[in-house]
This record gives C-alpha cells, sequence and structure tokens, in this order.
C-alpha cells in the first residue's frame, strides 16, 4: 500500500492517462490502478482527477470494479475535474490508427 496517501486528506493526478500505472497490496490482495489515485485506500482521503488527466470512462469504472468486488468503499470520494479530459473508444482507435500510418 502507498506509504504516503494514509497521512493526507487529498491524492490527485494532474496529468497523463492510464498508461502507466501502480499495483498496491492491501489484505493480500492486489490492485492494479492506472488511472484512479492511490488514496482511493484510505476512507479519509479525497480523490481528484485534475486538469489535464486524460479519462477513458470505461477503463475507470473497471478499476472501480476491483475496489467493488473487493468491499472498497469509495464512494463520494473520487472527484473528476471539469478540466480533465474524457476520451472515448473510437478516439482512442483513431489515434491507434494514425500512430500505425505514421510507422509504415
Amino acid at each position: 500500500m502507498d506509504i504516503l496517501a494514509k497521512d493526507f486528506d487529498l491524492c490527485a493526478r494532474f496529468n497523463g492517462g492510464a498508461n502507466a500505472g501502480h499495483t498496491i497490496v492491501v489484505d493480500k490482495v492486489k490492485y492494479a490502478l492506472h488511472l484512479l489515485p492511490c488514496g482511493i485506500m484510505y476512507p479519509q482521503c479525497q480523490n481528484l482527477l485534475g486538469n489535464g488527466v486524460v479519462v477513458n470512462i470505461p477503463g475507470m469504472f473497471g478499476e472501480l470494479k476491483q475496489l467493488d468486488d473487493n468491499g472498497i468503499d469509495y464512494m463520494g470520494r473520487l472527484k473528476i475535474s471539469t478540466r480533465a479530459h474524457l476520451v472515448s473508444k473510437i478516439q482512442m482507435e483513431a489515434d491507434g490508427m494514425d500512430e500505425a500510418r505514421r510507422l509504415k
């Protein structure tokens, strides 16, 4: 489990997307977090996906499902900035096709 977030009231992501990530182990259960801040594991911690974060909604719900499946209560503790960027499947597919074209 993250050693810093447990001592704070707010844990935030401020840019980027779900291409990076971290694994957290809580009570011998592994959680693969790519988008959610690690503070989501601590009941006193508010969590923010801030300005510039690229949010893929299905990916976010996949991460939240891990928490639901293991009884981690995050209700009311996850906030998303109005300046975060929402990305859809079609945008991700178009980006992949564009990148494939550039590699040819």
